[in-house]
Formats: C-alpha cells, sequence, structure tokens
C-alpha cells in the first residue's frame, strides 16, 4: 500500500495540473479586485479532500512498511529516498487556496515546493547510495559512454529547439550563413548569400557585417572558427550539423569529468556537480544552438586538461593544448586573452613539472614555435579581410565599463541568476584555494581564467551579452569551476552538500520548463524565471529570489548570498544549525527583495487574456469566490477579447481596390448575403469561436453621410442580431448581451444602405459575462445595453 500510495500521490498532482476544470480559473483584474471561478466545484472539493486524506494516509503506511521491512535493506532504503514524494500534493493547496493566500504566494509554492522535495529525494538518494558510488572507478570506457549519451541529448535537444522555433534564434543564422558560404562559395563574403541587400551602412550593421571589411567586401563581424568546422557538414543537413554541435557539449561534459579525476574527487562529487551543471539552462541551451559558446567551453575545458596532466601524458598534453590555444582565436575574438592565459600556464606547466630538461625544452620548443606561428597567421589573414586587424573597435570596449565585472554576477542578466550554483562553484573555488593545499595551484588557474573572462567581457558596456540566456560570456570558463566545487562538496557537511543540490535543481527546474514552453516562448534566449508568469496563469506573480531586481538591495542581498555561501563552506560542516539559519536568512532576504520588485506585473490583467480565460471558464454552473469590496468599475475596462485590435470601416465610395488600410470599398465587394438578398457585408474582425453562455458585444464608430449602417451578429449558420445602428450626431457606441451556443463561429457584419456614407470603426468590446460574475467582482455594464433576446429580427 505505501507503493500505491506514493504512485497515487505523483498522478494525483498530475491530474491538478493536466485539468483545468479541478483547479479553477483565478483572475486578476487588478491588485484590489480578482475572482476565483470553479466551474465544477464538486470535483474540486473531492480534489481538495484527496490532497488532503491522500498524503496522511500515505505516510501512515509508509511508516507501518519502513517498520515491517528491518530485514529488507533495498525496501527499506527505498522508502527512506522516497518519502519526500509525500508532500507533493500539498503543494496544490497553493492552487485550491489562491484566494485566501493570494496569487503570488500560489505560484511560489508550485514552483519551489517540487524543488525542495526533489532536492531531499537526491540528497537521500546520495546518501543512501554513497558506498556503491565511491567503489566505482571511472575509466576512459565509461566517460566514452557520458560522452556518447550527452552528445546524443544535447543533439536531440538541438534538433528540438531548431524545429520547434526554427534554426535562426540570436546570431544563429549568421554562423549558418557563413558556413553555408564557405562550404558553397568558398569564401567569407555573405553579400550574395542574403540576396544581394542593399549597401548602406543600415543594412550592413543589421546583417552584423562588419565596418571594417575590405574592398567593400560583407564579411560578418563574428569570427568564422565555427563556421569553418560547420562547413564541412553541410550536405548532411540540420540532423548532422545538431551531431557536431552536440558533441562539443559532451566532449565538454567528459572533460569536466575528467578534469575532476584530476583533482582526484570522488565518483559520486563527480556525476553530481557535472549533472547538475550540465543540466543547467545555462550550458544545454547553447550546446542545442549553433553559436561559439561550447565550442570555446570544450576548447577551454581540453586545455586545462593538458595543463594539469603534462606529467602523465606529454606529447599528448603537448597536441591539446596546441590545438586548443591555436583555434581558440578563430573560434571568438573574446578568447584571445584566454588562449594567451591558456599558453603561459601550460608552458609554466611543463617547466614545473619534475623530469628530463631535454624532453620539456622540446616540448617547450615545439609547442611556443607552433603557437607563434598559429598566431601570426591569424593576424595576417583578419588582416586581409579586416582593416587594423578586427571586426570591431576592441581598444574602445576593453574596461569600458568595469561595473559590469559585479553586475553580471548579481543581477537578473547574471549567471547566477540563470543558474544559482553558479555562486556555490566561485565560493568553493575560493574555499579550494584558501583551505586544500593539495589542489591549491589546480583551483587557482581555474580562478584566474574566470578572472580574465571577468575583465576582458565583463568589463564592458556589453556585459549583458545581448540577446542571451544569461551570461553567455561565462560560459566558455563556467565549466572549470566545478572540479573545485566536487572537491568542496566532498568534505561539506549535509547542510552545505543539500544548499548545492537545491540550487542545481532550480536551474535544471528552469530548464525543464524552458523546454516545456519553447513553442510559447518562441525565442531561445531569455531567463524563464523573468517571463514565466507571462507564459502560464498558474506562475503569475513569481518570486525569484536569485533575480536581483531591486536598485536599493540589489548590492545587499547579493553580497548576501555570495558571503553566506562562502561563510557555509569555510565554517565547520558540522554545525547543521548555523548553516540552516544561514541558507534560512538567503532565502528569505531573497523572497522579500523580489517580492517590493516594483516591475513584476501580473499577465492576467490583460484584457484579452481576461477574455479568454472567462471564455474557457463555463461561468454558468461555476462557483465563484471573491473578495472584491472596492466601487464598481465597467467589465469592458478589464475584459476584451479585441483590446487594441483594429477594426474594419467601410464606405459607399468605390476605390480602387477593395481594401485600402482598414477601409473597405462596398460596392467593390460581391453580394455574400447568407439569405440571398442582394446585400454586401463587411467582416469587422476576423470570423472567432464565441464559446458558450452570455457575451456582451459594443461598438463604437462615426457614421458620415446620409447612409444608414446595419450590424449582424451570425454564430455559424444563426442569427443573433440584425438591425440598423442608432447614432447620436454622428456616433454609434451600441453594446448587446448576446447569447451564443458554442455551435459555429462569429461573425461581426455591418452593410451600408445605398446612400452615401462612411462608417469608420473605433473599438469593438467582446468579453463573456453573467449576472453572478458581475456580482461578484463588482462590474457594470453600459448603461445602453440591449437584450437581444428580447430584440426582433430585422
Amino acid at each position: 500500500m505505501a507503493w500505491i500510495g506514493l504512485l497515487g500521490c505523483i498522478i494525483y498532482v498530475l491530474l491538478i495540473l493536466l485539468f483545468p476544470c479541478l483547479k479553477g480559473t483565478f483572475l486578476i483584474f487588478s491588485k484590489s479586485r480578482n475572482i476565483l471561478i470553479w466551474p465544477f466545484p464538486v470535483y474540486s472539493a473531492i480534489a481538495i479532500f484527496a490532497g488532503i486524506t491522500l498524503p496522511l494516509i500515505t505516510y501512515y503506511f509508509i511508516k507501518k512498511a519502513a517498520n515491517k521491512s528491518h530485514n529488507q535493506l533495498f525496501k527499506k532504503n527505498a522508502l527512506y529516498i522516497l518519502t519526500p514524494l509525500v508532500f507533493f500534493p500539498l503543494l496544490m493547496y497553493g492552487i485550491f487556496f489562491r484566494q485566501l493566500i493570494t496569487q503570488s504566494v500560489s505560484a511560489n509554492l508550485l514552483y519551489y515546493v517540487p524543488v525542495f522535495i526533489l532536492s531531499f529525494v537526491i540528497f537521500r538518494l546520495i546518501y543512501v547510495l554513497y558506498p556503491y558510488l565511491d567503489s566505482i572507478i571511472l575509466k576512459w570506457r565509461s566517460i566514452s559512454v557520458i560522452i556518447i549519451c550527452s552528445t546524443l541529448f544535447f543533439m536531440l535537444s538541438g534538433l528540438y529547439f531548431t524545429f520547434t522555433i526554427g534554426p535562426h534564434s540570436g546570431d544563429e543564422g549568421h554562423y549558418l550563413t557563413m558556413s553555408e558560404s564557405l562550404y558553397y562559395d568558398h569564401d567569407l563574403d555573405i553579400h550574395n548569400n542574403l540576396g544581394y541587400p542593399d549597401n548602406t551602412p543600415e543594412i550592413r550593421h543589421h546583417n552584423h557585417v562588419s565596418a571594417k571589411s575590405r574592398n567593400g567586401h560583407w564579411y560578418s563581424w563574428h569570427p568564422f572558427g565555427l563556421s569553418l568546422i560547420l562547413a564541412l557538414f553541410v550536405p548532411g543537413g540540420t540532423i548532422l550539423r545538431h551531431l557536431i554541435l552536440g558533441l562539443f557539449g559532451g566532449l565538454g561534459c567528459g572533460g569536466i569529468i575528467i578534469l575532476c579525476k584530476s583533482f582526484k574527487v570522488s565518483t559520486t562529487g563527480t556525476i553530481l556537480t557535472t549533472g547538475l551543471f550540465s543540466l543547467s539552462t545555462l550550458w544545454t541551451v547553447y550546446a542545442s544552438r549553433c553559436l561559439p559558446e561550447i565550442f570555446g567551453a570544450c576548447l577551454i575545458i581540453w586545455l586545462f586538461i593538458a595543463i594539469l596532466n603534462y606529467r602523465y601524458f606529454p606529447w599528448l598534453s603537448v597536441i591539446i593544448a596546441l590545438i586548443s590555444c591555436s583555434y581558440l582565436p578563430w573560434v571568438h575574438t573574446r578568447y584571445v586573452p584566454l588562449s594567451v592565459l591558456g599558453g603561459v600556464l601550460f608552458c609554466s606547466s611543463i617547466l614545473i613539472t619534475s623530469g628530463k630538461w631535454k624532453q620539456k625544452s622540446i616540448h617547450l620548443s615545439i609547442y611556443c614555435i607552433l603557437c607563434a606561428l598559429s598566431g601570426i597567421v591569424f593576424i595576417k589573414i583578419h588582416s586581409y579581410l579586416f582593416a587594423s586587424a578586427t571586426t570591431y573597435p576592441i581598444d574602445k570596449l576593453l574596461f569600458s565599463f568595469p561595473p559590469g565585472i559585479w553586475y553580471s554576477l548579481a543581477t537578473n542578466k547574471s549567471s547566477v541568476a540563470v543558474i544559482p550554483m553558479f555562486a556555490w562553484m566561485i565560493t568553493a573555488t575560493v574555499w579550494c584555494i584558501g583551505k586544500d593545499p593539495v589542489y591549491r595551484k589546480n583551483a587557482a588557474f581555474a580562478l584566474l581564467f574566470f578572472l580574465a573572462v571577468l575583465l576582458t567581457t565583463s568589463a564592458t558596456i556589453f556585459w549583458r551579452g545581448a540577446a542571451s540566456v544569461p551570461n553567455r560570456f561565462h560560459v566558455v570558463i563556467a565549466a572549470l569551476l566545478i572540479p573545485p566545487a566536487a572537491r568542496a562538496y566532498d568534505r561539506a557537511g549535509p547542510v552545505n552538500k543539500w544548499w548545492l543540490i537545491f540550487l542545481g535543481l532550480l536551474s535544471f527546474t528552469q530548464l525543464f520548463w524552458f523546454l516545456f514552453f519553447l513553442k510559447e516562448i518562441r525565442i531561445a534566449f531569455c531567463n524563464l524565471a523573468d517571463i514565466l508568469g507571462w507564459i502560464h496563469p498558474l506562475f503569475s506573480g513569481l518570486a525569484t529570489p536569485f533575480l536581483f531586481y531591486h536598485k536599493s538591495l540589489l548590492h545587499s542581498f547579493a553580497i548576501l548570498f555570495f558571503s553566506g555561501t562562502l561563510l557555509m563552506h569555510f565554517t565547520n560542516q558540522s554545525k547543521k544549525i548555523f548553516h540552516i539559519f544561514l541558507i534560512t536568512i538567503i532565502f528569505f532576504a531573497g523572497i522579500y527583495s523580489a517580492s517590493i520588485n516594483k516591475s513584476r506585473k501580473y499577465p492576467d490583467t490583460d484584457p484579452v487574456t481576461i477574455s479568454k480565460r472567462l471564455e474557457n471558464a463555463n461561468l454558468d454552473n461555476a462557483f465563484l469566490q471573491s473578495n472584491c469590496k472596492i466601487n464598481a468599475k465597467p467589465i469592458t475596462s478589464f475584459s476584451n477579447k479585441f483590446h487594441s485590435s483594429k477594426i474594419a470601416s467601410v464606405t459607399t465610395e468605390k476605390l480602387d481596390s477593395v481594401v485600402k488600410d482598414t477601409l473597405v470599398s462596398q460596392p467593390l465587394i460581391e453580394v455574400n448575403d447568407w439569405a440571398d438578398r442582394p446585400y454586401k457585408w463587411t467582416t469587422l474582425v476576423k470570423p472567432f469561436y464565441g464559446g458558450k453562455g452570455l457575451r456582451l458585444f459594443c461598438l463604437r464608430g462615426l457614421l458620415e453621410g446620409e447612409s444608414q449602417a446595419v450590424l449582424c451578429i451570425r454564430e455559424g449558420s444563426h442569427v443573433r442580431y440584425e438591425k440598423p445602428l442608432e447614432t447620436t450626431n454622428g456616433k454609434v457606441n451600441t453594446c448587446l448581451s448576446v447569447s451564443c451556443t458554442g455551435n459555429g463561429h462569429i461573425y461581426l457584419l455591418i452593410r451600408l444602405k445605398n446612400e452615401p456614407g462612411t462608417f469608420i470603426g473605433k473599438s469593438i468590446v467582446w468579453t463573456p459575462y453573467n449576472n453572478k460574475l458581475l456580482e461578484k467582482a463588482n462590474f457594470t455594464t453600459p448603461d445602453c445595453l440591449i437584450n437581444t433576446d428580447q430584440q426582433p429580427r430585422q
């Protein structure tokens, strides 16, 4: 029964999320005007009761089964690991009682409670499997399997991105265009590949063509290192391209594991930290797209492997370091400092490694000579393509905005915003340098790479990284901080270990919802936590503690988050109460910071959204809850299917074409009456499905000339209203109550009688409503409202 109960808890949550009729519809019209609509109150009441009894019954059977299974170790451990899942149904109460606890609290419970529960499941899983996992030695065969599996995962995610939102998100199109130019034209001039657009500075800039291109050529300001590789696989199409891009991500993941072995990290720490990082939004999104970040990160990772393992594999390390350092500048110009730093660190690794000087001098000479030659070739080719050998004024960008260093770590556009465990990784690296003498040098090398990126790319006016998942500039070196973090995880106490798991799962949760709502997002580059509330109404008002919006609290909360996490590393790991206290302070300070964010809005206040959700709410049989105690307001101010939409106008004048802008020439329309009358009807808006129930329709406009306008509302083949419009001083202001059956589309039609005239449409209102809604939400209808059921049809 315990297993059935656990399965039932999971199924229960899925049923509530999948069936809107159970969780009701919560509408926020304004800060003080909201309403909760229960379409099927009996079913919802049963669901609420089940949400209380199911966890209690399941927990009882788990305790009973645990007492009986003291001789069955596997069963006892499995129950111990999965027990936190019992609390899953309780998070649904945030949905059921939105009217009492507010939508913001409900959204946070729905988003964070699953992360909190799953973090304990994983923590318990690791606690149980730790002896078995650490007995596993990750050899080359195991690492190869991980590389292959990672490659396939990133290839499939890349195909999902491309087939869902297209291959040209962000700068992808520019890299793809260069690869096609290299393959088909054997050059980098992309003018013909773009269809020969006008050669103006504005259009060249729009197409990211460098203003420094020599001899009038159209050379992109994006480096062509990635495109040169992909050009070899252009005939293979989309699948082969994503296989190669996925391979870079897979080799990066395999390289991280090798680096962890170089730090003598346990298998548990290696798998956990690598898994949490590689399944983060930061890594997975860029591994799925045709952009140079993951390719550069892969080269940096293997360069670091060569630096740390020269003593064991001298010749192989020289080859890997040579390839990485030589090709990094071609992948992107901003990787030049990393290439130089990597070269210096590799040379120092050769010099400080014990061994024969003759052999080391040979390695050092070959490496330095070939690196110098590659640098000369790089400069020569760029001098041939671009004036001053640069695609844009690099000298003017360096250190153009030093505060960007801090902002890249402590704002809603920072790496920490999209992958909160990044703060744990940075502070763990500092701990490794200060408290781990054996691997202090290795951690210092990793931190040097990180500082190089901060100084050369983050300290500029473009520290945000433009349209990207924040912060793409840190992708190239973020993985180097994983081995020190894994090293710190091995000696961390239970609370500190759970803190890492929780922070890592926050990013994994972002990735999950990112992929789930990708069709609605329609762009691949955003911070999902920023926009999730706009994507789905259940997440409206989501507070994000790790997005440091509020300027007055920006620095204080960021400092608290980093310093608190750093303090957890440097204090005695057995002090559980102190660490729990620190985490509590950090978390609630973050919630407070996000809760007073002035820019946070509720998407439900959009009149179009409210109208759509009212349409699906089945108002006639629903039970409505509201705490609205403010002055009455017109429902048309809050709900309108055609809010800000353009509507058609019609004239009896014979124009050059049937439609000119939004003006329709009635004489040019063919007879289109459904009853074979000689009438010509103009459609005010595109036909739409109106749903079932009462609908409020309002039309505002101007009627010029002597003609009279006739309005008709049809639902499918049935005429719901047809009558001349009344005017006052040429102004039309008509409001109707229309009873719809939900059978067929709604047609809002107008025609002018034979006299000369013009009807100019100003606005249309269409919203579901009934008396219960008006009463509960304290809404009013226009004074001129006409009930069409009482009006004779013409």
